[in-house]
């Protein structure tokens, strides 16, 4: 599946676990349905977002080895639980990251949703 019908599929699932839950990133407004909560986050705001959120979800565009989003690496460095879309170029960061101390991977929407519950009960 490519990355972006997953998004489309992913996005509901989250605003219906979350609904006051932001959305960010480029092309992300038009998913949402909702600029204001759709918008791309300027860098400055970033962290006054992080210190409001429970979860940050990365679903990075970029497949390419050895590449994440800063952001993804932010939020874990801020000790945000952090849901992390598992493509491809993803296996460098696991050689740090261990899927459930670090960070929660997922490469579905049913795996994605069975991960945000369990964060969503376990704060």
């Amino acid at each position: 599946m490519r990355l972006k019908h997953f998004r489309r599929e992913l996005v509901p699932v989250l605003l219906d676990a979350e609904p006051n839950a932001h959305v960010s990133g480029p092309g992300w407004a038009e998913l949402v349905g909702d600029r204001s909560r759709g918008d791309w986050i300027d860098q400055s705001k970033v962290n006054a977002v992080y210190n409001r959120s429970r979860a940050v979800v990365s679903i990075d565009a970029h497949d390419g080895a050895g590449y994440t989003s800063t952001r993804t690496i932010e939020a874990m460095c801020g000790g945000h639980c952090v849901l992390v879309y598992d493509h491809a170029g993803m296996a460098f960061l696991k050689r740090w990251v261990v899927d459930g101390e670090h960070a929660f991977f997922f490469d579905s929407v049913e795996k994605f949703r069975d991960r945000l519950s369990w964060v969503r009960q376990n704060p």
